[in-house]
């Protein structure tokens, strides 16, 4: 995969609708492991950087998916 920007990675994992019932951490860190498989859970567990049940860690999340993808 080319690099991409955090604005392309916002537009890929915002590009759905997010469920009604979801929380929006839970959204992103869905999404991020529908598009990109295992990196969801490389940066949960190996980066220590969760945004499931935290809001508030969203955008360390997103800097960290971003950082791994664009290896």
């Amino acid at each position: 995969m080319e690099n991409i920007s955090i604005k392309e990675l916002k537009e890929l994992i915002y590009g759905v609708q997010i469920p009604t019932h979801w929380r929006h951490g839970q959204f992103v860190f869905n999404r991020v492991e529908e598009l990109f498989g295992g990196v969801a859970r490389e940066v949960q567990f190996m980066d220590r950087i969760d945004c499931f049940y935290d809001d508030t860690k969203i955008d360390r999340f997103l800097d960290a998916v971003l950082l791994r993808l664009n290896k």
